[in-house]
């Protein structure tokens, strides 16, 4: 006790005499010198800079069992509830769907945050999909911190479904699984400068032992034209749905008003989705007078950024994180929605808004120079002017309630789970028999 106290006045003498700093940098020393003693103060393993990429590229943890049935894995980052994104909503009613339709158990793999079996639950109620007859759940979160994790049991009958090529890679470098689809969501190079992660994304796209599940024709078009070979060998491609349960037009989508709603889907902490770009188009068509601000209100979807004013002084409402009810109900009152995506396939926002019955302004890019499932959907080049024309026939269209209706009437998005799911599922049981 004496031997303590004695430190703690050595630290506050040091404190007045040579301030805060230079006592905690005393403090670390000292502590230093301790572990150094202590044999315990090691260089980190090479492999532990390896793995110390953007993305979790840590080896599975497994161990061989024997299994009688056939058995589906999703593997994945998180499932976060009100906040899950389309595409790892998409990838898990697929896989709840294949279950249930070929009789096989579903096992839900996270390793980014603790498995969320309640998250899983609410979506496939919220979505009136069936439950597989046994649902399991497995995350490796925290491995490092928990080496008594216990393993994952892979056997020879299990399926793996990657929804990134992180998740595709990892799974590929796990001996003990024979089967393996990645289920690809996105230009996924583009993401990337010429750096580690787009060269270990490139491989895993030349993959020959990997099946790909496409989703969207527009996307598949994409890869072929950029001469991916093995996705153009072994793939299969899908349109997401949108059931009507959940979007649909509201009571007054269709009807006369004296203000109109355009709703500005940015995503700031998203890069793809122009967030920067779009307001400053969106501020052009103010300034234009092409958006009125006495006719139209302005809302962004724009968490995590303060109240600011366009150029006219007006004020856009900002719109947080809102639950999947808030979400479906606000979708519907929507007139106009802007949508960008810096890549070469829509983006779910586009295709949520259009079949919630708004008129959907989004960008041209590469092989996306129209997106034929609804006459509601205009697309841009991402330059000033021909924005602003995309504006001027966005609130054309909106003030023709009859055409704007008729559009959304014979609209082709896809509405059924069991018809987006479909192809996936003859091309899983092509490749698995």
């Amino acid at each position: 006790m004496g031997k303590i106290i004695s430190l703690i006045k050595k630290a506050v003498k040091t404190a007045k005499d040579q301030g805060l700093t230079a006592t905690f940098r005393r403090i670390k020393n000292k502590i230093i010198k301790i572990f150094k003693l202590q044999n315990r103060f090691n260089p980190v393993d090479v492999q532990e800079l390896i793995y110390d990429l953007e993305n979790n590229i840590r080896p599975l943890n497994t161990i061989g069992v024997e299994r009688a049935g056939k058995r589906l894995n999703i593997i994945t980052d998180s499932i976060d509830g009100d906040d899950m994104s389309g595409e790892i909503t998409t990838a898990l009613v697929i896989a709840s769907k294949i279950a249930v339709k070929n009789g096989m158990d579903l096992r839900v793999i996270t390793r980014e945050e603790d498995v969320n079996a309640r998250a899983y639950f609410e979506l496939i109620k919220h979505h009136q999909i069936k439950k597989p007859e046994n649902v399991e759940f497995y995350s490796d979160f925290g491995k490092i911190k928990n080496p008594n994790l216990l393993k994952l049991e892979i056997s020879e009958k299990d399926i793996f479904i990657a929804t990134s090529w992180w998740t595709a890679y990892v799974t590929d470098q796990t001996a003990k699984i024979k089967r393996l689809f990645y289920m690809i969501q996105g230009s996924v190079l583009s993401a990337y400068p010429n750096n580690d992660e787009k060269l270990l994304c490139e491989s895993v796209l030349k993959k020959e032992n990997i099946d790909f599940i496409v989703d969207s024709r527009l996307l598949l078009d994409h890869f072929a034209d950029i001469k991916i070979e093995s996705i153009i060998k072994s793939s299969c491609c899908f349109e997401p749905a949108f059931p009507e349960n959940i979007f649909k037009a509201g009571k007054e989508s269709f009807t006369g008003k004296d203000r109109y709603k355009l709703f500005f889907y940015g995503r700031p902490k998203d890069s793809r989705y122009l967030f920067k770009t779009g307001l400053s188009y969106l501020n052009d068509a103010i300034n234009a007078g092409i958006i009125d601000s006495d006719n139209w209100d302005i809302v962004i979807d724009g968490a995590g950024i303060g109240s600011f004013a366009f150029s006219n002084g007006k004020k856009p409402v900002i719109k947080g994180q809102m639950s999947r009810k808030e979400y479906s109900e606000f979708v519907s009152t929507v007139d106009i929605a802007f949508c960008l995506m810096y890549s070469p396939h829509p983006s779910y926002p586009v295709l949520e808004m259009a079949a919630s019955g708004a008129v959907v302004l989004t960008n041209k890019y590469l092989n996306k120079l129209s997106i034929g499932c609804s006459e509601n959907i205009i697309t841009s080049e991402l330059e000033k002017f021909s924005m602003l024309d995309g504006f001027d026939k966005a609130v054309k269209l909106v003030r023709d309630r009859a055409k704007r209706e008729e559009n959304y009437r014979k609209s082709c998005i896809c509405r059924s789970w069991d018809k987006a799911v479909d192809p996936v599922n003859k091309f899983i049981e092509e490749k698995t028999k």
